[in-house]
């Protein structure tokens, strides 16, 4: 697996613009102001699920979020509802 600390969802529009899970980062900042830290939902529990998966058959033990990195309530239910320890 290569290291991308882009989201799988990520692509810039024909103007340069970064859109993400299918969002213009500028609608979103318009929206919520900034600074804005936006997740793509779709793409996290995938990489868990890759983690959960890749790790956790290679008797890594249990496979864990590291909370410290971005601790929100809503991410912690995303990553433990797969499977990952937090």
């Amino acid at each position: 697996m290569i290291a991308n600390v882009w989201p799988s969802s990520m692509v810039r529009s024909p103007d340069g613009a970064m859109n993400v899970g299918g969002c213009d980062v500028r609608d979103l900042a318009g929206q919520h102001g900034t600074p804005l830290y936006v997740m793509d939902e779709a793409d996290l529990r995938g990489r868990a699920r890759t983690f959960q998966r890749e790790y956790g058959a290679a008797g890594a033990g249990l496979v864990s979020y590291a909370a410290k990195a971005l601790c929100a309530t809503t991410v912690l239910r995303w990553v433990t509802e797969e499977g990952l320890g937090v």
